[in-house]
């Protein structure tokens, strides 16, 4: 069909046309459909049409044959192109077309019309095209309903997002019922959700102050009303019953969407807690349909039988089977065993697995039935390898403690140390041959005997009597047995006395015997340890010896490479003046070790000289905070130093030498930007001082063993850090001999350290007080005037 211009009937004459005429207009009166004649074409004509076009499209039939360009503006924006290119492809006489296309009524309504045409051939005249157009909109309509069931169904099954899903219902319904927008609002959480159909919409509610007309229809799922379908019409469109079906057919269809989707939703979740379930357990878990099949696992199956989760998932089950086959000692059986499970679909098993790597798996195996048919089974295995190791071990150890049993008297004898007994009196009930030895006195001068008696000791850290006390007698086990009665496994180092008066030194472990919670008596090892304290001092005699030969090489090595850096041979290359620095750093690091190590052994032996006076912590605090200075400085690190006041007795440049290890050790640890604070306390006997950081901070069990020799929380300290691991250790010889003590306090890692140490005020114990009012010093400033600034009598 073309485009209209005005248009005339073809006149006939004669009474046979006549009444041919009449017959004609009395059928297509009586037709529910429009007829129409036109030339074809771009440039066609209308020829005829008939009166139930107003009906169908809303304009008489002589608006279509005044009107040039009726047709063409009235058919949908989106189906013009189409139409007019299936009508440019068609124009053969004898040929018959059908399309479908929309039309927009004059209410604005837009319809489906089924175009059907034929060509024919008229003399004088060419082509003209005869057609029916019919209203089809209730027909496809329905078709689009079907299909955007269909297809929203579809999402929903494959996990599309519910806002798209709807939004696509949304846009389905505008572009059929001709609306101007549709959108879908869901009440969820008390909380309104818009779905529109155009992407434009940001909001959820569309159109503010619409003109046109608007329909809504509730969405229900049963009873309770869930939301709405809105229908925005343009100004000036009127609907129509059609309109009315159609949107309560989006409505329901929206409603079993929302069902569906939490119809999934459940399921998902069911799913997903199954999955989680299968996944939680201990268990491997294979299943395998009535086919043979595997249709699933977890991955604690694959884990335990070491099989690629994306093998298992293939369904190559002849390649899982021949890797799960190579691991056991006893394939065959294995097989044999599935194939008689396999034809007895009700029957079930256990039975255990061994691997060739030792392992043990038990096998546990039940049907799956559905509506009594039998859809697969489930094979459970567990991993019982550490069980079956363990009941191993119990039966062995059973069989060693009853040869210990028996062998008892001849073990205690070829010990090396000397072993002895107590009960709960603190009689000594057995001792062996080299405890005998060791004491000088024959078995049955010890045996039943007092220990105190027999076992003469001094200068030990305990007292022997106290190894099992008449105290312990009925008293709870763990730790404490009860008031002051300790059963903790104890060492004690010390002297013991022979029969013949001779001294040796010895090292005791004292572990208590406890039965039913109550301490029933001792086992005490004693060794001698003469030979190994003698190779200690042999050991601490050679260090000082290296150390001094080492001393003197070394100064002269550090001179050359200070004249070689200073240009006394020539100015150097870069890179050689590189090296030399590098080396010449190495021997500074090398001399501190050597006089950390001489120190150290100086303190060992007695021999560091301390020239005692008395200074004002004043000015240990200032020359300690101005030697540390640069090194915060260059850390990010900032010093907070209390005022202080009073004076101790003791050597300055020992103490500065104590305080500025104790800083520079706060700084190194520390983290950029974080704060050291020095704190000094003045009583009446002693002062304490106090460090503070913000460090990493030390485990407890290594709060006394950090000031040992070479002892540092964490050995690659020593690498990332600098240091020699002497610091402390001196730290602790000089406090200790000025009368005082020193100790470190921190609440595990992460947590910083403080280290505290005391000095005398004095050789009489004279007073002298200060304050304790805070200050933060710059770490780059000098703190001696800024400590002066906060004098007694002064303003701060």
């Amino acid at each position: 069909m073309g485009r209209s211009e005005a248009a005339h009937a073809p006149g006939a004459t004669g009474r046979d046309a006549r009444f041919r005429h009449f017959a004609e207009d009395l059928l297509v009166a009586r037709l529910p459909v429009t007829v129409y004649a036109a030339f074809p074409g771009a440039d066609g004509r209308w020829l005829y049409v008939s009166d139930q076009v107003e009906e169908l499209l809303g304009f008489t039939a002589q608006q279509f044959l005044d009107d040039r360009d009726l047709w063409f503006r009235r058919v949908h924006p989106e189906d013009r192109e189409r139409v007019v290119q299936a009508e440019d492809r068609t124009l053969v006489a004898g040929f018959h077309n059908a399309a479908e296309y929309r039309m927009v009524r004059a209410d604005g309504r837009v319809v489906w019309v089924l175009d059907d045409t034929v060509l024919e051939h008229v003399e004088g005249e060419g082509l003209v095209q005869h057609g029916l157009l019919s209203d089809i909109t209730r027909r496809k309509r329905t078709e689009m309903l079907l299909a955007a069931h269909t297809d929203l169904l579809g999402e929903v099954a494959d996990g599309e997002p519910l806002p798209e899903i709807l939004s696509h219902l949304a846009q389905n319904l505008e572009s059929t019922s001709g609306a101007a927008l549709c959108h879908v609002e869901i009440d969820a959480s008390e909380q309104r959700h818009a779905f529109v159909s155009r992407a434009d919409v940001e909001d959820g509610s569309p159109v503010r102050g619409w003109k046109g007309e608007e329909l809504r229809v509730p969405v229900r799922d049963g009873r309770r009303e869930v939301g709405r379908l809105v229908l925005r019409y343009p100004p000036g469109r009127t609907r129509g019953p059609a309109d009315d079906e159609l949107a309560a057919s989006g409505a329901r269809l929206a409603a079993t969407v929302l069902e569906r989707a939490a119809q999934q939703d459940r399921v998902a979740t069911s799913l997903a807690l199954l999955e989680a379930t299968l996944e939680s357990t201990v268990d491997g878990i294979l299943v395998v349909a009535a086919s043979g099949r595997i249709a699933g696992a977890n991955r604690k199956f694959a884990e335990m039988w070491h099989i690629d989760p994306e093998l298992l998932a293939s369904g190559d089950d002849a390649t899982v089977m021949s890797s799960v086959l190579r691991q056991l000692v006893y394939p065959d059986a294995f097989v044999e065993r599935v194939q008689e499970l396999y034809s007895d679909p009700t029957a079930s098993t256990f039975d255990e697995l061994h691997f060739r790597d030792g392992r043990v798996f038990e096998r546990y195996s039940q049907p799956q039935r559905l509506n009594g048919e039998s859809v697969g089974r489930v094979w459970s295995f567990r991993d019982v390898t550490a069980n079956r190791r363990l009941e191993r071990e119990v039966r062995e150890q059973t069989a060693v403690l009853e040869r210990l049993s028996r062998q008892h008297e001849s073990i205690l004898n070829s010990a090396g140390d000397g072993i002895y007994g107590l009960d709960q009196e603190g009689r000594v009930t057995f001792i062996n041959d080299a405890g005998t030895r060791l004491l000088g006195l024959p078995r049955e001068a010890v045996l039943g005997r007092p220990v105190d008696e027999v076992i003469r000791a001094e200068d030990i850290t305990d007292d022997v009597t106290g190894e099992v006390s008449a105290e312990s007698t009925g008293e709870p086990a763990g730790g404490s047995t009860g008031e002051g009665i300790d059963t903790a496994t104890r060492l004690v180092t010390g002297r013991h006395v022979r029969a013949d008066g001779r001294v040796f030194d010895s090292e005791r472990i004292v572990a208590p015997i406890v039965q039913d919670g109550v301490v029933v008596g001792s086992v005490v090892i004693f060794r001698d340890i003469s030979e190994r304290r003698a190779v200690d001092t042999m050991k601490d005699e050679f260090i000082s010896v290296v150390s001094h030969e080492l001393r003197t090489p070394l100064t002269s090595i550090r001179g050359a490479l200070g004249l070689l850096a200073g240009g006394a041979a020539g100015e150097l290359p870069p890179r050689a003046h590189r090296m030399v620095e590098v080396a010449s750093d190495s021997s500074d690091r090398l001399i501190r070790l050597i006089n950390d190590i001489l120190d150290v052994e100086r303190m060992a032996a007695g021999k560091l000289r301390l020239r005692r006076e008395q200074v004002a912590v004043m000015q240990l605090v200032a020359t300690a905070v101005d030697e540390t200075s640069p090194l915060a400085h260059d850390a990010g690190v900032r010093l907070e130093v209390g005022a202080v006041f009073g004076s101790v007795w003791a050597d300055r440049d020992r103490v500065v030498q104590t305080l500025t290890n104790l800083l520079g050790n706060a700084v190194k640890f520390s983290p950029e930007g974080s704060v050291v604070r020095l704190t000094v306390v003045a009583g009446e006997w002693q002062v304490r001082f106090d460090i503070d950081d913000e460090g990493p901070g030390i485990p407890v069990d290594q709060l006394e063993e950090i000031f040992n020799r070479f002892q540092q929380v964490d050995a690659s300290d020593t690498r990332s850090k600098g240091g020699t691991g002497l610091g402390l250790a001196i730290c602790r010889g000089i406090v200790e001999q000025h009368g005082g003590d020193i100790w470190a306090t921190s609440a595990g890692p992460g947590t910083g350290a403080t280290f505290s140490f005391t000095l005398p005020t004095g050789p009489g114990g004279i007073s002298r007080r200060g304050g304790s009012r805070r200050t933060t010093v710059a770490s780059t400033g000098s703190v001696a005037t800024v400590l002066g600034q906060h004098r007694p009598g002064t303003a701060p």
